[in-house]
């Protein structure tokens, strides 16, 4: 039987251990904490259980596929309760705000700070999905066995439209302009 080793145990490491083993190979998982879970861990102290890494559930598609390979679902497994508010932000004494889960109520508030702000959201969404459905299906998705995959037109056109070279900030203040 062939055996492979994997260092580390948050999510990557988890669904490389277990696609491996549902492979049939003898898979050895080496993790220098005490718990499983990587940065998506908690632990104990004094009374206190504290979260020790993503605090949002981002990418459920990609959860929701490894379920799959495995012919189950995220479901099985765990409920997703939505917060609301779905958490605050502290700039500093006496200076917070709570973000809405409701998308409407979140764009009316970014609205009130700053006129012309909930159409700016709606805008900067927009470009957050074709950034992340052209990444997640052309770029992260891909076997990546050979450079090759990745020289295509179409493709090239798609990274120069996602603005991976270019920073955040530079990217907002050229789509206002």
């Amino acid at each position: 039987m062939k055996t492979a080793i994997v260092i580390g145990s948050g999510f990557s490491g988890l669904s490389a251990a277990t696609h491996l083993a549902d492979n049939n190979l003898k898979v050895t998982l080496l993790e220098k904490n005490d718990s499983l879970g990587g940065r998506a861990r908690i632990f104990r102290e004094q009374g206190f259980t504290f979260d020790m890494g993503p605090s949002w559930y981002w990418m459920p598609d990609v959860f929701e596929r490894y379920f799959n390979n495995f012919g189950r679902s995220a479901s099985d497994f765990y409920e997703l309760v939505r917060l609301d508010p779905s958490y605050k932000v502290i700039f500093g004494k006496e200076d917070e705000i709570e973000i809405p889960a409701k998308y409407e109520l979140f764009k009316k508030m970014i609205e009130a700070i700053e006129v012309g702000g909930g159409e700016n959201l709606d805008k900067f969404l927009e470009q957050a999905a074709y950034k992340y459905n052209q990444g997640i299906n052309n770029l992260v998705q891909k076997p990546s066995r050979s450079i090759t995959e990745f020289i295509n037109l179409k493709l090239l056109i798609d990274v120069v439209r996602m603005d991976i070279f270019m920073s955040y900030g530079a990217s907002i203040l050229e789509r206002n302009c």
